[in-house]
């Protein structure tokens, strides 16, 4: 995970990490998003959603699990691109049964294998509940 200086400024505006409390740095902030990611993914993974394997937080860093996959964005051909859009729209409606925004679904945070159709959903530290009046904004 990497929240740098610049998403730091529109991270206090548009994200809960910090809440009411002054950070006095783009690292402290850093630090609570690469935590509450580690949260969501533990607790993702164990509902077994299509998410990496978290192996442990600290500071600033996640760390989890390598998957050998591109992310969609630099994907330039796929074999079955309608089976893939159905497999992507799936996770996305799986996460909404489940009562879960993800709030940045995009190419960028989609890991794909060209070959097999496997899908990971990464970057998960804007996560929030459905029931949550903000989710209404990222859905």
């Amino acid at each position: 995970h990497r929240l740098g200086r610049i998403s730091f400024l529109r991270a206090k505006s548009k994200r809960d990490y910090i809440g009411n409390k002054k950070p006095s740095s783009w690292m402290f902030v850093s630090k609570i998003a690469a935590s509450k990611e580690y949260r969501n993914l533990r607790g993702l993974y164990a509902r077994n959603f299509s998410v990496p394997l978290p192996i442990d937080s600290n500071r600033h860093i996640v760390v989890m699990e390598f998957k050998k996959q591109k992310l969609l964005n630099n994907v330039r051909s796929l074999r079955h691109p309608k089976r893939m859009f159905s497999r992507i729209i799936n996770i996305f409606q799986n996460f909404l049964a489940h009562g879960i925004v993800h709030c940045d679904f995009n190419e960028f945070n989609l890991l794909v294998d060209t070959k097999s159709g496997n899908v990971t959903v990464i970057d998960f530290p804007q996560l929030v509940s459905v029931v949550i009046l903000q989710a209404l904004e990222f859905a």
